[in-house]
């Protein structure tokens, strides 16, 4: 499970130094690559955050800049009351013009207000509120760690992999043959799931307390009595 990061200039470095001639524009554009590889490995259950309240303006309000994807959502008017949600998925509602995204009144259930989300905020079905600007949503969320700039830090367990989707992109930019590509490719795939697959393996302690909720993993053999 990871535990330690680097930053992504770091991780850049590293890569630059395996790739023959690799330009200061491709440096730049290997910056995304990270971002893309990194979404692609996934995050484990270590980046699991619960955000400060998300006070809405117009209906409205901004994710956090770090987030991955959504565990749980809460909504609460501005006296505090948890309102009951319908979770309605993704979906764009920009309004032309304008930032402001209000739902219409919709509801299969009066005792339920529509939530939805889109790239860049959780959108509310509008309802009654004395102070609608001071009410606010929860999230708890999968997120990204990220640095001083805001940039995703780079788990170390990952290094590997991200170097190898560089790799594989680089190859395809300066269009190698398409042998090099393939190689290139498979590799930043073992790579990824070699990735995941530490991210996902429970640290010393946890296994500890997996094992205690478990009597054995032999199974025993039932005494009968014996039977003539």
């Amino acid at each position: 499970m990871a535990s330690k990061y680097i930053t992504v200039d770091a991780l850049i470095a590293e890569a630059s130094s395996t790739i023959k001639n690799f330009t200061e524009q491709e440096k730049q554009l290997a910056r995304q690559w990270c971002f893309t590889a990194l979404r692609q490995i996934g995050v484990g259950k270590q980046d699991i955050k619960v955000s400060d309240p998300l006070y809405l303006t117009d209906w409205s309000v901004t994710k956090p800049d770090d987030l991955a994807s959504v565990i749980d959502l809460a909504l609460f008017d501005s006296a505090g009351s948890e309102i009951i949600t319908k979770y309605k998925g993704f979906a764009n509602h920009q309004t032309e013009g304008s930032t402001a995204r209000v739902h219409q009144d919709a509801r299969s259930s009066k005792l339920a207000l529509q939530v939805s989300e889109d790239d860049t905020y959780f959108n509310v079905e509008e309802f009654a509120d004395d102070s609608p600007t001071e009410a606010y949503i929860v999230v708890k969320y999968y997120g990204y760690p990220v640095d001083a700039n805001g940039f995703p830090k780079i788990p170390e367990t990952h290094t590997v992999a991200i170097m190898m989707y560089i790799r594989w992109m680089w190859s395809m930019r300066e269009r190698t043959n398409l042998g090099e590509q393939q190689i290139a490719r498979d590799q930043w795939l073992r790579e990824r799931a070699s990735a995941y697959g530490k991210m996902k393996t429970p640290s010393q302690l946890e296994g500890k307390e997996i094992a205690r909720g478990i009597n054995s993993m032999i199974q025993k053999t039932v005494v009968r009595g014996r039977e003539y």
